[in-house]
């Protein structure tokens, strides 16, 4: 997959982590801030109301043999893209020229910019992960266009993954589901929406009907987004 399936826009990244303009002091690690950072993805899925930062001592103290193992697909995954499109003659983003750097170069002192690309990185990859199974699975490309005048249409779909990101600022699920055609489709739910227990334990886990209206999305492949939906039918699974 083109890594431009990088999850965060470059423009959105710098208003996240902040402008690298001004001087600021780094904060220093005695450990790879991308295996720390792999094992704060887990702490915080294993409680995701607590707050910790990447610089606690808590992560360092819970690092497991796993997060290196992690840490080092994290980083060979990525090191490729960049550097395939990099040979590919594609001019790289300031945001994926630091990445490329950092990852090529590891440092221990970072600035609040580059804590957040590290921090977000185990996100990313596991996102593109998704992502790379739907493109080599699915058809994703030259999908037919749809049109407000065809109305709303019937779909019995079949799930076939689940992604986050943040969008301007808020944080999304993209629930993704195919059809028989092997055309993909994608319903995106805010995360502090409330139907989003019923999609995790009921359609997920189901071949839904859907009555829905949809629009055709060619990023970061050609999808349908799915809205002002309803069942129309719910087999679930026991």
């Amino acid at each position: 997959m083109n890594i431009q399936n990088l999850t965060l826009e470059d423009e959105e990244t710098a208003s996240i982590f902040g402008s690298s303009t001004f001087k600021e002091k780094p904060t220093v690690f005695d450990m790879d801030p991308l295996v720390l950072s792999v094992r704060l993805k887990k702490i915080k899925e294993a409680n995701p109301n607590v707050w910790i930062r990447l610089e606690s001592a808590k992560v360092k103290e819970e690092v497991q043999g796993d997060d290196w193992n992690d840490a080092v697909k994290i980083k060979d995954y990525y090191s490729k893209k960049l550097v395939w499109n990099t040979l590919s003659d594609e001019k790289l983003s300031n945001y994926r020229t630091a990445l490329l750097q950092l990852l090529h170069h590891p440092k221990h002192n970072l600035s609040k910019r580059e804590m957040g690309m590290i921090v977000t990185l185990p996100n990313f990859y596991e996102e593109d992960q998704t992502l790379d199974g739907i493109v080599k699975s699915y058809r994703v490309s030259d999908i037919p266009r749809v049109t407000p005048n065809l109305g709303r249409f019937a779909r019995n779909l079949t799930p076939i993954g689940t992604t986050n990101r943040w969008v301007n600022k808020k944080h999304f699920n993209f629930y993704w589901f195919a059809d028989d055609n092997k055309f993909v489709y994608s319903i995106q739910l805010a995360k502090d929406n409330v139907l989003l227990p019923f999609f995790e334990d009921t359609i997920m886990s189901s071949e839904p009907i859907f009555d829905t209206l949809l629009t055709k999305v060619d990023y970061p492949f050609s999808y349908y987004k799915m809205y002002d939906f309803k069942l129309l039918k719910k087999e679930y699974n026991a």
